[in-house]
């Protein structure tokens, strides 16, 4: 079993009126810290990448992103927008 370092809430909400499903998931990404060698970015980032990929929201809640891991995010998730500002700008 594989334990990602990251914090993983899953939500899923379902309309009867219209049998409609949206899934929304909020992530801790970790800030990319310097003195973080064990859990670094580098080492966790595609593990989010396939879990969201995996799972496939209609929305995600990030925090504690770094404006380049917001980037590289949406980068990697092509689909996806967002609204917001970084750690650093808010």
């Amino acid at each position: 079993m594989f334990l990602f370092p990251f914090f993983i809430s899953i939500f899923y909400f379902h309309s009867n009126n219209y049998g409609q499903k949206i899934r929304i998931i909020s992530i801790n990404v970790r800030y990319d810290s310097k003195n973080d060698i064990e859990h670094a970015w580098d080492f966790r980032k595609d593990n989010i990448v396939s879990f969201l990929k995996k799972h496939d929201p209609d929305f995600i809640g990030l925090q504690e992103a770094q404006i380049h891991q917001l980037e590289f995010l949406l980068n990697k998730l092509e689909k996806y927008d967002y609204i917001g500002v970084s750690r650093e700008d808010g």
